[in-house]
C-alpha cells in the first residue's frame, strides 16, 4: 500500500486527553495500514489546558506515526455561547500564538461559520419549521430572523480574527463552512490570506463552488463519508484531483455507515428469503452480509484482518457510526472510482497535496 495522510481529525474527543493506551492501540492500527500522518485539530474554543505537544509527538514517534497539528476556534452555535465568545476567543488566540511555533504545528483551524446548529435551535425554539425530513431548513429561511442575524455576525466577526491570526503566525487556514460556504468565500476573500492557503474541511458545498475554490488555488477535503453522501461524491468526481485533501473527520464521518448499507443491500438481494424457513434467515442474511463487507473492506483496504466478532460487534451497536483515521483510505478508493483512475495514482495525489499545503 501507498502510505496516506488524514488532513483533518479530532482524535483528542476519546484519546488523547483521556486514553493513553487507546491511542497507542489507534496508532498501531494506523501504521499497519500505512496511515503514517495525523492532522490532528485541537479545540482551543473551551480554554482547556494547552497539550504537551512534545509529550504527543514522542508518542506518535513511538508508533511510527506523524503528528501534524492545527490549532482551532469553533464558531459559536449555541445562545449562551454568544456572550462570551470575545473572552474565550482572546484566551484561544494567546494560546495559539505561544503553540503556533512548534514544528508540528502546521495550520490554524478549524474556524469559520456554521449555520446549521442555530438553525436547529430555531427550529425547536419554534421560530422555523423543519423540512419533512425533520433536518432544519436552509439557512436562507432564518436570514430575516434577528436571532440568526445575530449568530451570523457575531460568527463572522470572530472569523476574521481567526483569519489575522492565521496571517499573524503565517501559517494555512483550516475552514469550517457548514452551510455557509458563500459567507465563508466572501469573508476569507476580504483578509490577507492568499486563496492558496486555503483548505475547506469537509467541503459542504457543490461541484460548482469546489471548482471554484480549486481554480482560486484553494484545496478541497473529502471525508470518509462519500461513500453514502451524494453532495460529497459529486463534489469528488466534479474537483480537480490537484485541489483534492482526504480525511476522517475522527470520530464524525465514519465510512463504515455506507459500506454497511452497500453489504446489506447487496445481502438482501442475493439470499432468497422466501426460499428458506423463518429460522435460517437471519442468519443466512447476516452471513452473504458478513461476506459483502468482507469484500467491500478487502477492496479499499487490501489484507485488512477483519474477523467475525468484530462484524457482530458492528451488527450489535453503534461502533459503526463512529470514526477513526484508519478509514481515510476509503476516500482515495471512491475518488478513484469516481473519476476513473487507478486508485494508486489518487493515493499518492492525496498525499502530495496534503504534503504541500501543510508543508512549513
Amino acid at each position: 500500500m501507498l502510505p496516506a495522510l488524514d488532513a483533518h481529525c479530532h482524535l483528542e474527543h476519546d484519546l488523547l486527553l483521556r486514553d493513553a493506551a487507546g491511542l497507542r492501540a489507534l496508532l498501531w492500527r494506523c501504521r499497519q495500514q500505512r496511515v503514517e500522518t495525523l492532522v490532528v485539530s485541537l479545540d482551543l474554543t473551551s480554554g482547556a489546558p494547552e497539550h504537551d505537544l512534545d509529550s504527543l509527538v514522542a508518542i506518535f514517534a513511538e508508533a511510527g506515526v506523524r503528528l501534524w497539528v492545527t490549532l482551532g476556534f469553533m464558531p459559536p452555535t449555541r445562545p449562551g455561547d454568544l456572550d462570551t465568545v470575545d473572552a474565550r476567543q482572546q484566551a484561544a488566540a494567546a494560546a495559539a500564538r505561544r503553540l503556533a511555533h512548534h514544528p508540528c504545528v502546521r495550520a490554524v483551524g478549524e474556524c469559520g461559520l456554521d449555520f446549521y446548529w442555530p438553525c436547529v435551535g430555531l427550529v425547536r425554539e419554534g421560530a422555523l419549521t423543519a423540512r419533512a425530513d425533520g433536518e432544519p431548513p436552509p439557512p436562507e429561511e432564518a436570514w430575516h430572523l434577528p436571532a440568526f442575524q445575530r449568530f451570523r455576525a457575531i460568527q463572522a466577526r470572530a472569523f476574521r480574527r481567526w483569519i489575522d491570526l492565521a496571517v499573524e503566525v503565517d501559517l494555512p487556514l483550516v475552514i469550517h463552512e457548514r452551510l455557509a460556504h458563500a459567507d465563508a468565500v466572501e469573508i476569507v476573500s476580504g483578509g490577507a490570506l492568499g486563496p492558496e492557503r486555503i483548505m475547506f474541511h469537509c467541503f459542504g458545498a457543490g461541484p460548482a463552488e469546489a471548482r471554484a475554490a480549486a481554480a482560486r488555488g484553494s484545496v478541497v477535503s473529502l471525508p470518509a463519508s462519500l461513500v453514502v453522501r451524494e453532495r460529497y461524491r459529486e463534489v469528488a468526481a466534479a474537483t480537480p484531483l490537484a485541489s483534492l485533501l482526504s480525511e476522517t473527520d475522527s470520530p464524525y464521518h465514519s465510512p463504515m455507515v455506507g459500506l454497511w448499507k452497500r453489504a446489506r443491500e447487496a445481502a438482501e438481494a442475493e439470499v432468497d428469503i422466501a426460499s428458506l424457513p423463518k429460522k435460517r434467515r437471519e442468519g443466512a442474511l447476516n452471513a452473504a452480509r458478513d461476506a459483502h463487507l468482507r469484500a467491500l473492506l478487502e477492496a479499499v483496504w487490501p489484507g485488512l484482518a477483519f474477523p467475525t466478532p468484530a462484524l457482530e460487534h458492528l451488527r450489535e451497536s453503534g461502533a459503526r457510526y463512529r470514526g477513526e483515521p484508519t478509514w481515510v483510505r476509503v476516500v482515495a478508493h471512491e475518488v478513484a472510482t469516481l473519476q476513473d483512475r487507478p486508485v494508486d495514482v489518487v493515493q499518492a495525489a492525496l498525499t502530495a497535496r496534503a504534503e504541500r499545503f501543510f508543508m512549513r
